[in-house]
């Protein structure tokens, strides 16, 4: 007689059966087929949110226009964001990009550190970020600010890249 996985319920030979690997085989893979266990449990919710225009950056954390996602996972859920601001006209100074999560800001930050003598660059560094989230609301967003980088700005190209993995 087979038993059942505790977990996902998948056919397995008890101890005193015989070996018979066609006939198990065919039980287990007749099984994933009919759970569809492989789509459904590895197939993630993924996309991208993008600015919707330029701003100046400020010396205080803002929020990165358009940059916003709001999600309510079925179940508890790990979310891999990867969060690329677009900082432009940066001068001497530093400016940073960090990602909101529920009203938290979250560690890490992409950099980029301003040149000196006043000669302007532009650059799109990337962070990677792995969050824990419940089965409810959140609010993800991209914020930034500079730190003594006059006339820096964020914007067109800044972006958030995600994918929702169920835990």
């Amino acid at each position: 007689m087979t038993i059942e996985t505790s977990t996902y319920k998948f056919p397995s030979p008890e101890d005193s059966e015989s070996p018979n690997g066609p006939a198990q085989i065919k039980a287990l893979t007749d099984k994933l087929e009919a759970t569809k266990w492989l789509s459904q449990s590895l197939k993630p919710t993924v996309g991208v949110k993008e600015a919707s225009g330029s701003a100046a950056l400020g010396t205080s954390y803002a929020d990165v226009t358009g940059v916003k996602l709001e999600i309510t996972p079925a179940v508890a859920s790990n979310l891999l964001v990867v969060s690329v601001p677009s900082f432009t006209e940066v001068q001497e100074g530093n400016v940073y990009a960090v990602l909101n999560v529920d009203g938290v800001v979250q560690s890490r930050a992409a950099f980029m550190g301003g040149a000196a003598g006043g000669v302007k660059q532009s650059a799109s560094p990337a962070q990677a970020y792995v969050i824990s989230l419940t089965a409810a609301a959140h609010t993800i967003k991209m914020q930034a600010k500079r730190e003594n980088a006059s006339g820096s700005q964020i914007g067109i190209g800044s972006m958030i890249l995600y994918a929702l993995f169920a835990s």
